[in-house]
């Protein structure tokens, strides 16, 4: 497949969620002009930020962001 693990497919199955949600959300706001659209978007494009940087390799979420120190799983 992709060559990534179960863990790495739910991340990119998350990230296109989220880029998705960010798009409706987007075009919401700009139908309606209300504010509630646009900050659901806001919310889903820093959630699926943080799914680019597990998927870049920039962040580790198997550490804490507390002191980084390892987790036991």
């Amino acid at each position: 497949m992709l060559g990534v693990g179960t863990d790495g497919l739910v991340t990119i199955v998350n990230l296109l969620l989220c880029l998705v949600i960010l798009a409706i959300g987007v075009l919401g706001y700009r139908r309606s002009r209300h504010a509630p659209p646009l900050i659901l978007a806001l919310v889903f494009g820093m959630f699926g930020l943080s799914h680019a940087l597990v998927l870049t390799g920039i962040w580790n979420p198997r550490y804490s962001s507390f002191g980084g120190w390892p987790m036991d799983w």
